[in-house]
Parts: structure tokens; sequence; C-alpha cells
């Protein structure tokens, strides 16, 4: 990931203008997943949130944003596949389903147009939640903290 926004961040850098927006995880920052053991996926996605966020820092004075987005859970083939932890996934999320692909889609679209023209350096956690927290339980945190 660093080497490609590297190479694209150097046409953006020309250019005096970019959007650059990386996918992190719920499980970078937000959570740690259980029952399965996934130490070395977590600090990646962890390296994610932080390269992101440093890169808004270095690139914002020169025209370009960096976003992150940390979704939940998507209902992706590969997911899907955990048919030993799927349902268990399902039932920790409040509407009752993953977010799909589209909807995931979505969210990186509004980061990278101009109605997300303020917000560099964000690390937004994507995920259903419910107002009282409950689902937060197991998420120790639910934020939007734009850094620049």
């Amino acid at each position: 990931m660093f080497l490609t926004c590297q190479t694209f961040g150097r046409i953006m850098l020309q250019q005096g203008n970019g959007r650059i927006v990386t996918i992190a995880s719920m499980s970078g920052n937000h959570i740690v997943n259980r029952p399965q053991k996934q130490a070395a996926y977590n600090a990646s996605k962890a390296a994610v949130t932080a390269l992101s966020e440093s890169l808004a820092a270095e690139c914002a004075p020169r025209g370009i944003r960096v976003n992150a987005l940390s979704p939940g859970y998507i209902a992706t083939p590969m997911v899907q596949s955990k048919k030993d932890l799927f349902d268990t996934w399902v039932e920790q999320i409040p509407f009752g389903r993953m977010a799909t692909p589209q909807e995931t889609a979505a969210a990186v679209g509004f980061l990278l147009s101009d109605d997300a023209a303020y917000s560099s350096a964000a690390s937004s956690l994507w995920t259903a939640a419910t107002p009282s927290g409950d689902h937060l339980d197991q998420h120790r945190s639910l934020r939007l903290h734009p850094l620049a």
C-alpha cells in the first residue's frame, strides 16, 4: 500500500491536488476480534491508519487529501466462506447483517467527493452501532477524528 500511495502521490503532487482513501479495518484500531486470532492482521490494519494520517499531514499543504476508512464486517465471498464464524459475527451487528460491498464503496465515494473537501487525516470507523453503545462494548470506541 505504501508503494501505491507513493506512486500515485507523486502524480498528485505534480498536478497540485488529489484524493486518497485507504481501507483499514475496525480490527486495526477499534476492536480485537473474537474468537479468531489475528494479531498480524490487526497490526497491519493499524499501520494502514497510521500511514494514512502521516501522509495526510505531509500532503495536505500540497493539495492532497488522505483518509482511512475502517469498515466493520462486509459480506464478501471470503467472509461468507468462514462458515464457522459468520453467524457469530452477524449476531454481534445490531442490524443483523453485514455491510455490502456497494455500501462500503459509497462510503469511499463520499470521502473522495467534494462533499468531504474538509476531510483529511480522518480515520473513519464505519460500522453499525446502537446509540446506547451496546455494540461498542466490544468496539471500545466509535470515532471520526479529523486531525488536520
